[in-house]
């Protein structure tokens, strides 16, 4: 099990797609920086200026950061396209393998629980990684021009109020906030590009694997919108400064993930013929 995990961790982390796709996400968080950070300083400086505004609440990095609010464009992005990018990598490695032949000859040397356990599980991290590289890149960014004070609940320039989820949290301890809402966009992150393994036992075509997890996402959000409830879109919750209502939608959505692609890779897996 550990060679095997071994070998799968280095194909997922070292590929070229996988290279890509964090190059993709370095330029969504530095274009984020020089856009709403070194942009809007000077517009901070005014804003902060004692004569001008001498009650006006001092800018937060909780506030300006890539996941801090709704309304910064690379974050938005991000956040629709994660799960194109999550599965990119590794989601659809599974079916390759079986493509190439590469899984049968797995399979003459070792037993098939073993490899699909190393499989799930470098393909989870790998799918992690990804969700959270951006983010913490551009929290790291912005905390050289922007001062972590504690949010202010007065100032109204926060969307987390009272009726959304750990809002005593952000406006006590944010960085523990920020720490939580990472944990939940690893955890999305790494379940999407398992979903993409299972996809690739349901599916005749790559392509079909590698969308699908999109096209689910881009339907709940166009759902969430339509019918009034958008709690049930991973996008309102993955962005830090949106809010969320409910955790228990978010632990829902999250179980569903893991119980459905598992019980699909794992149980398919274990009795389809590769050979």
């Amino acid at each position: 099990m550990n060679k095997l995990f071994k070998n799968e961790m280095r194909r997922a982390f070292l590929g070229y797609t996988m290279a890509f796709v964090l190059l993709f996400e370095c330029i969504l968080a530095v274009l984020h920086f020089i856009i709403y950070g070194i942009g809007d300083l000077g517009t901070v400086d005014r804003i902060l200026s004692l004569e001008k505004n001498p009650y006006r609440a001092p800018y937060s990095v909780f506030m300006i950061w890539m996941g801090g609010n709704t309304y910064n464009l690379p974050g938005f992005i991000h956040t629709m396209l994660l799960p194109l990018l999550a599965v990119l990598p590794y989601g659809a490695s599974y079916y390759d393998d079986i493509k190439s032949g590469f899984a049968k000859n797995v399979y003459l040397r070792t037993k098939r629980m073993p490899y699909l356990k190393a499989k799930y599980a470098a393909a989870f991290l790998c799918g992690g990684v990804v969700a959270i590289a951006p983010l913490c890149i551009n929290f790291l960014l912005m905390l050289m021009i922007y001062p972590a004070l504690l949010p202010e609940i007065s100032s109204c320039v926060y969307s987390i109020y009272a009726t959304v989820m750990w809002y005593q949290l952000f406006y006590t301890h944010p960085f523990l906030y920020v720490g939580g809402f990472l944990v939940i966009n690893f955890v999305f992150g790494g379940l999407i590009s398992g979903l993409g393994l299972a996809f690739g036992l349901l599916a005749d075509y790559r392509y079909i694997v590698i969308s699908m997890p999109l096209l689910i996402h881009i339907f709940l959000y166009a759902l969430g919108n339509l019918t009034g409830h958008a709690s049930i879109s991973s996008v309102f919750y993955l962005l830090p400064g949106s809010g969320m209502a409910s955790g228990r939608v978010i632990l829902v959505e999250l179980l569903s993930l893991f119980v459905f692609e598992t019980a699909v890779f794992f149980g398919k897996g274990l009795k389809d013929d590769v050979y």
